[in-house]
Order: C-alpha cells, then sequence, then structure tokens
C-alpha cells in the first residue's frame, strides 16, 4: 500500500496523496466529517463561539451543543445555509442536517 503511495509523491500534490491513503484505510468519511466540524466553528462568529459547548458528527448529522436559548434560536433559523455553506468549503456533501442540543 505504502509502495503505491511512494509512486505517486513525484506526480501529485499532498492533498492527493492524503486523499489516496485515507481511501484505502477506509477513513476518509471521518477525515471529512471532522473537516465540517470546524468549518461550522469557522463560520459562527468568535465571539458567539464561545456559546457552544460541544460540536460533533454522526452519519451526516452535525451535532451542536448550547446552553444559550438566543445562539440556539438564531442557529435553528440560518440551519439549511449553514448546511449548504458547510458542504460547499469542504467540497462535498458531508452534512445532511444540523441537530441542536
Amino acid at each position: 500500500m505504502l509502495a503505491a503511495i511512494e509512486r505517486n509523491m513525484e506526480d501529485a500534490p499532498f492533498s492527493a496523496i492524503l486523499k489516496q491513503f485515507l481511501n484505502q484505510v477506509h477513513r476518509e468519511d471521518e477525515f471529512q466529517e471532522h473537516a465540517a466540524k470546524n468549518v461550522l466553528l469557522e463560520l459562527i462568529p468568535e465571539n458567539q463561539r464561545i456559546l457552544v459547548k460541544k460540536v460533533w458528527c454522526d452519519k451526516g448529522r452535525l451535532f451542536v451543543k448550547t446552553d444559550n436559548a438566543s445562539f440556539r434560536f438564531e442557529l435553528l433559523n440560518q440551519r439549511s445555509s449553514l448546511v449548504n455553506l458547510v458542504n460547499q468549503k469542504v467540497g462535498k456533501e458531508v452534512v445532511r442536517e444540523i441537530c441542536l442540543v
């Protein structure tokens, strides 16, 4: 497996090599879910980011835990646009919905 990757190191950029490796070890979906979590946190303004207690992704659902009701309402209203933005930045449809906990 590593020999095939080493052959392609000279021809392909690092991102392509990483993607090939993740495909071979069946971890690409987990990598993209992790990227989706990071993208969502980047989209939330810094002063509101402290209101997010936890973010995790499971089978196309991005879960956001918060205790602040007004922040939860704001996320609820922008859910569909956030899903579109996250998927656009990741480059693949990773997130189907955002669930607020």
